[in-house]
């Protein structure tokens, strides 16, 4: 191919906005012209290449807007250590539940591996191609205060319309002020059968009232939520502090069997 037939060809793709074909053409059209193959198979592999390059693109936005704190995933989950009910994560991990409006609660102590399990979930169900959002309860009650005091009450309900998932972690860490309660009640009471919610709290049902300051309304928001719920108790022996004791542990034996040996 001429130089400027080249310039003129990459300038198309750049027009079309074809950036992966642009960077491939050169080596798949070597390669092809290596293996005496037709102008098909030169097309198709070029497709495949776009095809394949922007599945990954919008993999990596959806878990850029994901806004997940860390990408984590069951494999380095150890179940074997934790009081969780393998199976029950793992059928939860396939993300039919959200498909079905379902919501799912991990109940437990701090460190038993609730935002580890709610994160693993998330990143396989936007790995499916669904559209997830994580929340802290307490970044996003200080949200919904700020929008109501620049009068623009309802945004993030606008935002949420096309996602597939919430996960609302750390219930219970922290207490809302009334208003914030209130307005966090409001916003998931609109989810309702219609977006599907992971909460990660160390809280049993009974003590919400201290986070939402209202019987009435704590009744009416577990009502709605666990009409249709998967419950998950995780425990309440933190996993992280018995690992660091552990280490603590060998570290001390190690410097000690150093010592004998002087």
């Amino acid at each position: 191919m001429s130089e400027s037939r080249r310039d003129r060809t990459m300038e198309h793709l750049r027009n079309l906005k074809l950036g992966a074909i642009r960077r491939v053409y050169d080596e798949v059209l070597d390669r092809t012209l290596r293996g005496r193959k037709g102008p098909e198979e030169f097309l198709g592999d070029l497709l495949d290449q776009e095809i394949a390059a922007r599945k990954v693109s919008a993999l990596n936005n959806r878990l850029k807007k994901s806004k997940l704190p860390q990408i984590k995933d069951l494999d380095v989950f150890k179940f074997e250590e934790s009081s969780v009910d393998e199976s029950v994560v793992r059928r939860l991990y396939e993300g039919d539940f959200a498909l079905e409006k379902k919501n799912v609660v991990f109940m437990g102590g701090s460190g038993t591996g609730k935002t580890h399990l709610a994160t693993s979930i998330g990143v396989n169900l936007i790995r499916q191609g669904h559209k997830v959002r994580f929340w802290n309860l307490v970044d996003l009650v200080n949200e919904l205060e700020r929008e109501k005091e620049e009068h623009k009450t309802g945004s993030v309900q606008r935002k949420m319309q096309n996602y597939s998932l919430v996960i609302l972690d750390e219930l219970g860490y922290l207490p809302f002020t009334t208003q914030g309660a209130q307005l966090l009640f409001h916003l998931m009471s609109s989810w309702y059968e219609n977006l599907p919610v992971i909460i990660t709290t160390n809280l049993e049902f009974k003590e919400w009232d201290s986070i939402f300051h209202n019987q009435k309304m704590t009744i009416a928001l577990l009502d709605r939520l666990t009409h249709h719920c998967e419950i998950v108790e995780t425990g309440m022996e933190s996993y992280r502090l018995r690992t660091r004791q552990q280490e603590s542990a060998g570290k001390r034996k190690a410097g000690g069997k150093g010592l004998q040996s002087n």
